[in-house]
């Protein structure tokens, strides 16, 4: 396996000449695994935006080299690799991400779709839980608590900016809407994480049950019938929104491998508005496998229908190698058959067998003999391989396809 070595000086001039995805390149590496190798020798790296900073002309700092401990090797290992197209496909899509940092900040034009989805949530039934949930076409996939409307328009104003910039467009499907990438067109929704707490009961909850029970005890006295099917039930957890917003993209599934990540999040420090350009990187890599995905299935129709196709040839062979088997085994037999006549023929000719019965059966059998001669000559034989299609192959294999 090919490897660089460098010193951290070296190496930290590196990461800081070029965007750590451009640099991971060199190496056959992902920008992930240059990036471990940079902390575990203590080199730092530019943090996320820093390049689009930089190349937007706006004053950047570097973060100084710290100093090595003396128990540390000072030269640094880098061991090549090699990565799969998926992973190239997705260091792409995330170092254009990471150039939509500032722009997308900055952008937050209403954009029709935003507008269509926001007018039906806002009038969407709120369930028992405080979510309104919308899933009708020409609109994003919601649900969510009309605490959080607002933020949800932000964020998909942002979120409809960064897919314009990419070069993405958007479009109508039967449940919502799609983000057509240039591989693959994916699906996704925005939701509120909804919590579930103890309930409380409430006054009227038990001013409820209470009647219940005191009609319970008074039916028990005078001896009638009383059922409890209509017992007043009181919810042992009540749901409520979280004000956590979640993005959840269409699941994809991939054959000997891990599939991208489809949920993101809002965390204890994170928000899905920071990581919009890491959503838009799961895009990209969820179109990516579900292309690869569609190929690999593809490949196996493929592969079954020409399976297919060679079993079929094999059964039509078969066939008519068993037809062309009959059609010899007849003429076989005629041929013996023949043979047997003519040697009774020759017995008879040497015996003298009176009446008239006998002269008849000699003639029958000179006849017979004249017909199984004829039906082995050449002209014989190609009449009976005319009736018979064995051995006419169009015709018998469209015979054996329709049969099928």
């Amino acid at each position: 396996m090919q490897r660089s070595v460098f010193t951290r000086e070296q190496l930290y001039d590196l990461v800081w000449s070029q965007p750590l995805t451009t640099l991971a390149n060199r190496f056959d590496l992902s920008d992930v695994a240059l990036k471990k190798t940079c902390r575990r020798h203590y080199i730092p790296t530019p943090p996320l935006g820093w390049w689009a900073k930089k190349a937007a002309g706006k004053k950047v700092s570097q973060t100084p080299l710290p100093r090595g401990k003396t128990s540390e090797v000072r030269n640094v290992v880098i061991r090549h690799g090699q990565r799969s197209s998926l992973r190239e496909n997705l260091e792409r899509a995330r170092e254009v991400a990471e150039q939509l940092v500032e722009p997308v900040a900055a952008k937050h034009a209403q954009q029709d779709i935003v507008g269509r989805t926001m007018t039906r949530v806002r009038k969407a039934k709120i369930a028992p839980a405080g979510i309104a949930t919308i899933e009708t076409s020409g609109a994003f996939a919601t649900s969510i608590g009309p605490a959080s409307f607002d933020r949800l328009e932000a964020f998909l104003n942002q979120l409809v900016t960064a897919v314009a910039i990419r070069g993405w467009n958007i479009r109508s499907v039967a449940n919502g809407v799609a983000i057509e990438t240039a591989d693959e067109a994916i699906t996704l929704g925005v939701s509120e994480i909804v919590e579930r707490t103890k309930h409380v009961p409430t006054e009227a909850e038990l001013e409820k049950l209470r009647r219940w029970e005191e009609k319970q005890a008074r039916d028990a006295r005078l001896h009638r019938w009383s059922f409890t099917f209509d017992r007043p039930s009181i919810p042992d957890w009540d749901h409520v929104p979280s004000a956590r917003l979640q993005v959840q993209l269409e699941q994809v599934y991939v054959i000997g491998g891990t599939a991208p990540r489809r949920t993101f999040a809002d965390g204890k420090t994170q928000t899905i508005e920071g990581m919009l350009p890491e959503i838009i990187v799961g895009i990209a890599a969820t179109a990516i496998a579900k292309r690869e995905h569609e190929e690999w299935l593809e490949r196996q129709r493929r592969e079954w229908k020409e399976r297919e196709e060679r079993r079929r040839d094999a059964e039509r062979e078969a066939a008519l190698r068993a037809r062309r088997i009959a059609f010899l085994d007849e003429v076989f037999a005629t041929a013996e058959r023949l043979e047997r006549v003519d040697h009774l023929q020759q017995l008879l000719d040497q015996s003298e067998l009176p009446g008239r019965r006998a002269g008849v059966f000699r003639e029958w059998l000179r006849q017979y003999s004249d017909e199984l001669r004829a039906s082995i000559s050449s002209a014989g034989i190609d009449q009976r391989l005319e009736l018979s299609g064995a051995f006419n192959v169009q015709g018998n294999q469209a015979e054996i396809g329709a049969s099928s």
